[in-house]
């Protein structure tokens, strides 16, 4: 009587590599599909101050606030200020030199409508 032998079942040994599986696609509207809402960027910019509207006094009388509006400080590297009749400007210089100011970030159209005025 011959024995068949019994097919064993091969060892897998683990290799360097993971297995090869066959690539599969993104569904073409993935980057649609979202779980959470998504906050857009504001739609009105931040403006840049220098000299007296740093003061945050000086904005919320501006822009009629019921509050002290929130400044961030901000540097620009390349311009200087020089006297524009009785006014400071920002104009280019030297590229070491640095304006120091605030940021803000304006909040509707009439807040940009007033700021423009100045």
């Amino acid at each position: 009587m011959s024995q068949k032998p019994e097919e064993s079942k091969a060892l897998q040994i683990p290799g360097l590599f993971p297995a090869k599986e066959e690539p599969v696609s993104a569904p073409p509207d993935y980057l649609l599909q979202r779980d959470e809402p998504v906050d857009f960027p504001p739609t009105f910019p931040v403006y840049y101050f220098y000299g007296t509207l740093t003061s945050t006094a000086q904005l919320k009388r501006i822009l009629d606030l019921p509050k002290e509006p929130q400044l961030r400080k901000a540097e620009v590297n390349g311009f200087a200020i020089a006297k524009w009749g009785d006014y400071p400007a920002l104009i280019n210089g030297k590229q070491e030199d640095v304006v120091t100011g605030s940021t803000y970030l304006v909040k509707s159209e009439e807040e940009a409508q007033k700021l423009s005025l100045l």
